[in-house]
């Protein structure tokens, strides 16, 4: 069975129609008379071919259904297709009309053939799928993407097609044939058809990147792959009559068919190749590890025989050389023809998403949108890994929590995983082979050392002596050799003048390992290598290599240090171009940073950046600490202006860098260090509401705790503005007791202390509505929401630097809850004057105004009213983000009036599809309110399935969702209700 968009097609209905009197029939070739059971599949056949059309009028509707049958063949369709191509000012677009002439072709000699021996009689009805490719490439054509991938599908499919316009003049149809053939038809045209009301219900320059487009994609794939296992049962059919003496021709195409299978089994939607998503290129001075490489090859390379899984760690001290070796093994197996390659920067849980949300968008996993969380774009680079047949390589750099790993490596899959880590243990519990890393012996350090350095091809006895002296110095750490060989090669000495230099500073700096960096093999921290690199710093580099201490370590953007404003005067070269270029350049001329070609982001490996860390004094760390701090306010501020949802893609690429700040920030806050406190209550606030909106809920709590910690006056207004994010942050996940803790602390501090005009008095007001709302406490509500609406200036300029339209809205639910509709209904049409003024016309925000309306229409008893708001409240919710949790909600909303109308069919997919996009917002995020979301949506559908007369699957589907419910009451989080309502407190109060 095929789930097409806008309902379940029973292709099995179809099939069983032609399988039970096709099978058993003699059909010998064209030219022969046909038996009377031939006869009887015929008249099959037309009545299958009837409720084809049937279906696809009651898709196209009556004026799109007139339209498509007025073509007659192929070549109408071709003439249409080249008067677009004339009209076509694109040469992208012209190109592709051009190439899809001939898979049309091909298609042609198919439906042709397969009509003639079906059903002759009816071949004007069913030359209805010619205007029904019109149509489809007619509407195609206004996008290049759109028209890329409709072409890609008829290419697809054309290929297979291709033999029987082949072997089309002698070829013998048996029954199993003539099935498979009709199958295909049949599937491809209402396919079709769904992907034409998929076109017209969505703008065309964007249809192709949301999620029912990937449905769609999936069910045309299914067709390829049904088709394919056709084929195989084709091959075992005429096998056993090639025994009997069956033609030559039919065989060669047997035996082309079974290559076909081969191809299209393989078939996986389209990715960007070769994808290698490595941290830096190939390093021409990487030395020696020949044993390890090999080692890796044979653990890691595929054996040929079947999918497979293959793992190995590399383990031992940090700078030892282990993610080198790692660079060196990807960048060979990528020359050996590997063609994905991904590199997982593996510190922190953030690091990972970033490195995954590179990958993504490297990559162009399917299921890639702009409106992706990382995490989102991590659980698509997963599953696709899982599932893809080509062959991979997934490295995990610098794994220090064995937890994290495991929470985020495929499990499954036909590719290898390479770990690098410190801990023995970690590489034994992950890994199935482990390899120990060593350092250099003290002849392969000082090799790597003099071709650092640079010294002649032919070094003399004393260059060799003095390179052996100082690997011993520095242990054998390959990290520690190639930054000792560039300070070197920098001041144009020789080695041995060097080890006069060297001595005097270990002798001056000598401390011992603050982070565990001993070993039996040397006795030399790193701290003492790298200390030679910092005393050579200028100014300038030294003050930016003080504020990289306190970002994450990877992907660290030029822009969060240029764009910065008002920075004491230490930090001012920051927006000189040239002096901030400068001090960039000298930073990476010491091997103190690194920069990715590919994206220009700098990158510090973590013990550099730890021992200056270490270096500095409390007055430089506290000074680079606020630098930092106000760096990241303006990116993230809810003040700046514009919406946060519009700066979205710059804090996805600056969260990990508030995460490390936190961090930084516990580790200070041992030793008395304090930065602003104002400030960072703000910053880490405002970080906190961007991953609430992107509905990362465990990171925005996780700052909200830092920021907490930070705010010592815990009756203060900034603490009452983070009360606000706390109190969204439980309130989104449903957790309303929880939630109702923070606003009203949040409301009396604010009545408290707040001035006259303040705008947190309406904010406050307004999440006091909403909690109580979302306490069924709605009466109580409308107390809250009088003062939030007529709280304020009246001007309509000043008035706008508020709210007014959501505290509209706000105010509009509670009236809903206590069913007064009529103000609900006036609430929701001033809401929509000034979204206008605000927003400007066809906003999210109207998106979430005509969502309130359906649900006041459906209490109204108005239901094609309510289903009118409802597509209204779809089309601007799910635009760049068709994933959303509120386009579950939309999708639930309409198929609650389909039931209500009693269109079962309807309703039924209507909920299912609210039920996929809850699971992917589950899987993704581990939210418990989207866990409830989906018991919802599988207690409706339930109820349909009864109605249906499906009672298995019915009381299935019931269970699941009573035991989900039951789970989450049992946490002591979400209010209890009875009956309906009972399932709407397990949803965010937005999203009911």
């Amino acid at each position: 069975m095929l789930s097409f968009l806008n309902y379940t097609v029973p292709l099995n209905v179809y099939r069983a129609h032609i399988a039970t009197l096709l099978f058993n029939l003699d059909i010998s070739n064209k030219c022969s008379t046909l038996s009377s059971n031939m006869n009887d599949a015929r008249t099959t056949c037309v009545k299958a071919w009837t409720d084809v059309l049937v279906r696809c009028r009651e898709v196209l509707g009556e004026k799109e259904y007139t339209t498509v049958t007025e073509f007659k063949s192929v070549d109408q369709l071709i003439e249409a297709i080249q008067q677009i191509e004339v009209r076509c000012r694109s040469a992208g677009i012209a190109g592709l009309l051009h190439r899809i002439k001939l898979p049309l072709s091909q298609l042609s000699t198919f439906v042709n053939m397969l009509l003639m021996s079906l059903a002759p009689a009816n071949i004007g009805t069913t030359m209805i799928i010619w205007g029904i490719v019109n149509l489809l490439i007619h509407l195609a054509s206004e996008s290049e993407n759109a028209l890329g991938d409709i072409t890609t599908i008829l290419s697809d499919l054309g290929h297979p097609l291709a033999l029987f316009e082949i072997y089309s003049n002698d070829l013998k149809l048996e029954p199993s044939l003539l099935q498979a053939l009709f199958d295909v038809l049949v599937d491809f045209t209402l396919c079709s058809v769904t992907t034409i009301d998929h076109f017209r219900k969505n703008d065309i320059y964007s249809a192709t990147a949301n999620l029912p487009w990937n449905i769609i994609r999936g069910d045309f794939t299914a067709i390829i792959q049904e088709t394919s296992s056709k084929i195989n049962h084709l091959k075992e059919v005429v096998e056993a009559q090639n025994a009997k003496g069956l033609s030559q021709n039919q065989s060669s195409l047997l035996e082309q068919l079974g290559e076909v299978k081969l191809i299209k089994l393989n078939h996986q939607p389209e990715v960007q190749l070769p994808c290698l998503a490595l941290p830096s290129m190939q390093n021409p001075l990487f030395h020696a590890r020949q044993e390890v490489l090999e080692e890796l090859r044979g653990n890691l390379n595929h054996s040929g025989q079947g999918r497979s899984l293959r793992t190995a760690a590399l383990w031992g001290l940090g700078g030892v050389g282990k993610s080198q070796i790692a660079l060196e093994f990807a960048h060979q197996h990528a020359a050996a023809g590997c063609q994905i390659i991904l590199w997982i920067a593996c510190e922190t849980e953030s690091e990972i998403a970033s490195s995954f949300n590179k990958a993504a968008n490297q990559l162009q996993v399917p299921g890639l949108l702009p409106s992706n969380t990382p995490d989102q774009n991590q659980h698509l680079v997963l599953r696709f890994l899982q599932t893809t047949h080509i062959q991979w390589l997934l490295i995990f750099d610098n794994v220090e929590d064995q937890d994290i790993l495991a929470r985020s490596r495929p499990v499954a899959g036909d590719g290898a995983i390479l770990v690098t880590c410190r801990s023995e243990s970690t590489a034994a519990s992950t890994c199935a082979r482990t390899t120990e890393i060593s350092p250099f012996t003290t002849e392969e350090g000082s090799e790597l050392l003099l071709k650092v350095v640079g010294q002649p091809c032919t070094p003399t006895p004393r260059d060799k002596e003095c390179a052996m002296q100082l690997t011993q110095r520095l242990g054998g750490l390959a990290l520690a050799l190639d930054l000792t060989g560039k300070q070197i090669r920098a001041r144009k000495k020789t080695i041995e003048a060097f080890l006069a230099t060297y001595d005097e500073q270990r002798r001056q700096l000598n401390k011992q390992p603050r982070r565990g960096i001993r070993s039996p093999y040397y006795s030399k921290d790193l701290n003492t290598v790298l200390e030679t690199s910092f005393l050579s710093l200028s100014q300038n580099a030294a003050n930016l290599l003080s504020l990289i201490c306190f970002v994450s370590p990877d992907d660290i953007p030029d822009f969060l240090f240029t764009k910065g404003k008002n920075l004491p005067s230490q930090y001012r070269f920051l927006t000189d171009t040239e002096e901030w270029e400068d001090a960039k350049i000298e930073l990476l001329d010491l091997s103190l940073i690194n920069i990715n070609p590919q994206t220009s982001f700098m990158s510090i490996h973590r013990l550099t950046r730890d021992a200056y860390f270490d270096r500095i004094n409390e007055e430089q760390k506290s000074a680079a600490y606020a630098a930092v701090l106000s760096l990241l306010h303006e990116p993230f501020s809810r003040k700046a202006g514009s919406h946060l949802y519009t700066r979205w893609d710059t804090c996805s690429k600056l969260i990990q860098h508030v995460h490390a700040l936190g961090d930084r920030y516990l580790q200070l806050g041992e030793t008395k260090f304090y930065p602003p406190e104002e400030l960072m209550t703000i910053v880490f606030n405002d970080a906190a509401w961007y991953l609430v909106e992107t509905g990362f809920f465990q990171g925005s709590k996780r700052l909200t705790e830092v920021a907490s910690k930070n705010c010592v006056n815990k009756e203060s207004l900034e603490y009452a503005d983070l009360l606000d994010t706390i109190s969204t942050i439980y309130g989104r996940q449903s957790h309303v007791l929880k939630a109702q803790e923070a606003w009203s602390k949040m409301l009396e501090i604010t009545l408290r202390l707040s001035l006259p005009n303040d705008e947190r008095l309406p904010r406050a007001y307004n999440a006091t509505v909403n909690g109580l709302v979302g306490m069924w406490k709605a009466k109580d509500a409308i107390e809250y929401g009088n003062k939030a609406v007529e709280y304020g200036p009246r001007e309509v300029n000043e008035r706008l630097q508020s709210n007014p339209d959501r505290w509209l809205r706000c105010r509009a639910c509670a009236y809903y809850y206590i069913n007064d509709l009529e103000n609900a209904k006036k609430d929701l049409k001033e809401a929509e004057y000034w979204q206008d003024l605000k927003h400007g016309k066809n906003s999210h925000y109207h998106g979430e105004a005509a969502f309130i309306s359906t649900k006041v229409a459906i209490k109204a008893g108005e239901l094609d009213e309510a289903y009118t708001f409802s597509e209204r409240a779809f089309e601007l919710l799910s635009l760049g983000k068709p994933k959303h949790v509120f386009v579950a909600a939309t999708r639930y909303q309409q198929g609650y009036i389909k039931l209500l109308q009693g269109s079962y069919t309807e309703a039924l997919t209507r909920f299912r599809e609210a039920l996929i996009i809850s699971q992917f917002n589950e899987l993704s995020n581990g939210v418990q309110s989207y866990t409830g979301t989906s018991a919802r949506c599988k207690w409706r559908m339930s109820q349909v399935l009864d109605l249906q007369s499906s009672k298995t699957e019915a009381q299935l589907l019931r269970e699941e969702a009573e035991n989900t419910k039951k789970e989450l009451y049992d946490t002591g989080l979400f209010v209890r209700r009875e009956g309906d309502e009972s399932w709407d407190t397990l949803v965010p109060l937005l999203f009911r």
